[in-house]
């Protein structure tokens, strides 16, 4: 899979960190080191995520955050506006985890060329809110219902100390996959990478 990137007509890939040499060597800096090595793939990955994200989907992201705060401007977080609560979990159930599903299985079964690509990052920006509405809306009917006191005051413990919660998932994560830890960068499969986050994030 690490072979595979995004290609153009020609059958090139559209950036040389899509190309099979640089993941090779990107893998190899960070399961085997040197740390200036695995340093400088970094670097130079944040600086080409860091454009993407201004260039791309950044503005979504800062609509989000406007979004959130017209929401709480308006009540919508207040008791009596569980009602609202219910249809977004509703509408997050129904129309935005399908829709994710969707989105993610386009490039599987298309491949990983324009159209179906594309066809994702449309889904994701449109419906991509959805699901995170769903979201917000169960945890809240969840604290308003009193219905898991123990879940709720874990959820709250984690929000109370969100910046030691994601530097504690970084020491995890790279301790797990660089080379100053178990080496595992890039032999690790999607279902073993889904249970790890879920049990980092359960401790």
């Amino acid at each position: 899979k690490t072979g595979e990137a995004l290609k153009d007509a020609e059958g090139k890939p559209t950036s040389p960190m899509l190309s099979p040499v640089w993941i090779q060597a990107e893998t190899e800096a960070y399961r085997d080191g040197p740390f200036l090595q695995a340093a400088g793939f970094r670097a130079l990955t944040f600086l080409a995520v860091l454009v993407f994200v201004v260039l791309g989907f950044g503005w979504s992201v800062l609509a989000m955050f406007f979004i959130g705060a017209a929401l709480m401007k308006y009540g919508i977080f207040e008791e009596h506006r569980l009602s609202w609560h219910r249809r977004f979990l509703m509408i997050g159930v129904v129309f935005g985890l399908p829709l994710a599903v969707v989105s993610e299985l386009l490039p599987q079964v298309y491949g990983m060329s324009l159209w179906p690509m594309v066809a994702k990052a449309t889904l994701q920006i449109g419906a991509g809110p959805l699901p995170s509405l769903g979201y917000l809306a169960g945890v809240r009917l969840l604290v308003a219902g009193a219905k898991a006191p123990w879940l709720s005051a874990s959820l709250a413990g984690v929000g109370r100390l969100g910046l030691s919660n994601y530097l504690f998932q970084t020491v995890v994560a790279t301790f797990v996959f660089y080379h100053w830890g178990l080496g595992m960068f890039g032999s690790v499969s999607t279902v073993q990478q889904v249970l790890l986050v879920l049990a980092v994030y359960l401790f």
